[in-house]
């Protein structure tokens, strides 16, 4: 029987993971779940709104309280660790690094070191034991049109304090599972998007603005492109990667959709607006404000090594298709 614990379990992308859980993996996931436990700091990025009618144990805790983890982990006799707990919003790192450091880094250095000593002194020691690490493609660095896409092997180069803190986490658990055979692996994704996100990421914050009918910020000229992939898929593959005997491995994650963000608001815009038979142009009007500094152009990755695993068992869930469920909710 596996038993999950889950940092950042009330936060965006860990609480679908709650919900793909709770619903058995919608039929991906093989193994028994036997008890789900939510470790999360409750900072202002999270919601147990977003856990209603899930059947789960929570904790509140901080993940740079080793001391504190490992007696959850003890407690609950925990076989999978599904490490969300992050900070993530690169805007706040470029102003206050210090939060970044701590969480991203001596947080996943603390989960680490609570895991190898919790696990390694179990009578079954690693043995059906997993820590899947959650990074993102930031870790790679801003992406040149002229490059190959970047794969798992690729040398990583951060740019902000946000990806820098990351990719360290990354390392330390590379060399965890390098150096002790420590049964981990490490998914780098690609731009999320899905119900319950905080408003201070882009898609959010769109549609926050037409509710109010204030402008729409857009950094630059909106040139940025990102690819995007629903919370929901990622989660669906996240599942399937657990059961296959992944562990000691790296996997690019990406979606389908690949948009500048001036396109991606226009399209949430032109959107909301026929919905709503809105024919004033100076509705929400779009507002473009001066670009952050360091502000990556683009990312991209080469997800062929997961694509080889999961291509027949997963169907991407469209941006189109959440855009317009998101317009029926306001």
């Amino acid at each position: 029987m596996s038993r999950f614990c889950i940092t950042g379990g009330a936060g965006f992308i860990g609480s679908h993971f709650v919900s793909y859980l709770h619903k058995l993996g919608k039929g991906h996931l093989k193994l028994p779940v036997e008890a789900i436990v939510i470790y999360d700091k409750l900072t202002y990025a999270a919601d147990l709104n977003r856990l209603k009618d899930i059947d789960a144990i929570f904790v509140e805790g901080d993940v740079c309280n080793a001391n504190h983890f490992t007696q959850v982990l003890k407690a609950y006799d925990i076989t999978h660790i599904l490490h969300f707990a992050a900070e993530t919003h690169v805007d706040r790192s470029l102003n206050d690094d210090m939060p970044f450091v701590q969480t991203n880094i001596l947080g996943t250095l603390s989960v680490l070191e609570a895991a190898a000593h919790v696990w390694s002194a179990s009578p079954s020691g690693y043995d059906g034991k997993l820590l899947v690490h959650i990074s993102t493609d930031e870790v790679y660095g801003p992406a040149l049109e002229y490059e190959k896409p970047c794969d798992e092997k690729t040398v990583l180069k951060p740019s902000n304090p946000y990806s820098a803190t990351k990719a360290a986490a990354d390392q330390l658990v590379i060399s965890k599972m390098l150096g002790e055979n420590f049964p981990a692996l490490i998914i780098r994704s690609s731009n999320n998007f899905g119900a319950h996100q905080h408003p201070e990421k882009l898609i959010p914050k769109v549609f926050e603005c037409l509710k109010k009918n204030t402008p729409i910020p857009v950094y630059g000229e909106g040139m940025q492109r990102r690819c995007w992939i629903s919370a929901k898929t990622l989660c669906e593959i996240i599942g399937i990667l657990i059961e296959s005997d992944s562990a000691g491995q790296i996997f690019n994650i990406r979606g389908k959709e690949t948009l500048t963000n001036l396109e991606l608001v226009h399209k949430i815009r032109s959107a909301f607006l026929e919905q709503h038979s809105i024919e004033d142009s100076e509705y929400a009007p779009i507002a473009f404000v001066p670009d952050r500094r360091g502000h990556d152009f683009y990312y991209n990755i080469d997800d062929s090594k997961v694509k080889g695993i999961v291509q027949d068992f997963v169907s991407f869930e469209a941006l189109e298709s959440f855009i317009q469920e998101e317009l029926v909710k306001k």
